[in-house]
């Protein structure tokens, strides 16, 4: 991920709330490891994930978020993802596939 690379400002505390870290990938990972249940109805990490994805397209001097404008956070370019609300319940094992390697002893 961009935050992983350091592509981001996840140095800067102004980012914190609105980055992938802490509000997403850190907040599922713990549900996870408590097999908590998620919302089959409610967006809250996808939400959050599309207005992180439109504030790095687009920039937020805000939080230390510059624009980067490479058409791969395009709102515009991609209208589906704007028309579409994918449930915690689906989205959050995602996100916690994508962050976590699983070592099954190999």
């Amino acid at each position: 991920m961009r935050e992983d690379r350091n592509l981001l400002p996840v140095y800067d505390g102004k980012y914190d709330d609105y980055g992938l870290r802490k509000r997403v990938r850190e907040d599922v990972a713990r549900r996870m490891e408590q097999r908590d249940t998620f919302s089959t109805r409610q967006d809250t990490y996808y939400h959050h994930t599309k207005s992180l994805f439109e504030a790095i397209d687009k920039g937020d001097e805000s939080i230390g978020l510059p624009p980067y404008s490479g058409g791969l956070f395009d709102t515009g370019k991609y209208k589906l993802l704007n028309r579409i609300s994918i449930p915690d319940s689906v989205f959050a094992p995602l996100i916690y596939k994508l962050s976590h390697h699983e070592d099954k002893g190999k």
